[in-house]
């Protein structure tokens, strides 16, 4: 089982990244005040493996969140006009980052979530079945995780051999990320 810290993505030169705006090479637990993202697009519908093989394809949303005063949301690229920017002061969205992102400070006991400042530029089409949707999740996710300090472990549940885990459109994302972190 490894255990992989999202900082080690920092300057990753091919694919998925988090880049951290103070000390890119620290270790896990120390709270960060910015954080950049990048998510493949993805398919998770190759043929006789539909919704059982994922791939990850070199089409790249970006996730710049960082802690502010005041929450804020900007989206701009594919399909800016059609995604939810609304956000209450108390960080209530529709958007899919903010939900991420509000999981994953759930899941570090900041909570209520710390008022954050989301911009999004989006390359992967709305859609089109390349996963738009589960990559703004698993970006909020993974922002969310490294502004906690919180690092990623990858494992397998219920002793399921990695051929035999299940592997959605999130997943996919997510396993590409931690795969560049290598």
């Amino acid at each position: 089982q490894h255990s992989l810290a999202i900082i080690a993505c920092t300057m990753s030169s091919e694919a998925a990244s988090a880049t951290v705006s103070q000390q890119p090479q620290a270790s896990a637990g120390i709270k960060r005040s910015k954080v950049v993202v990048r998510v493949p697009a993805t398919s998770a519908n190759l043929g006789p493996g539909f919704d059982a093989l994922g791939m990850a394809i070199d089409i790249w949303n970006e996730f710049t969140v960082e802690r502010a005063d005041n929450f804020s949301l900007s989206v701009e690229g594919e399909g800016a006009s059609m995604i939810p920017v609304a956000i209450g002061p108390d960080g209530e969205s529709k958007h899919l980052v903010i939900q991420g992102l509000r999981r994953a400070f759930e899941y570090a006991d900041e909570v209520p979530m710390p008022p954050v400042k989301v911009t999004t530029r989006n390359m992967v089409p709305l859609c089109s079945g390349l996963g738009s949707s589960s990559s703004a999740i698993v970006g909020g996710l993974v922002a969310g995780l490294v502004l906690a300090g919180k690092e990623m472990k990858a494992k397998h549940t219920s002793g399921a051999p990695a051929a035999k885990a299940p592997i959605n459109r999130s997943a996919t994302g997510l396993i590409r990320i931690l795969n560049s972190c290598r």
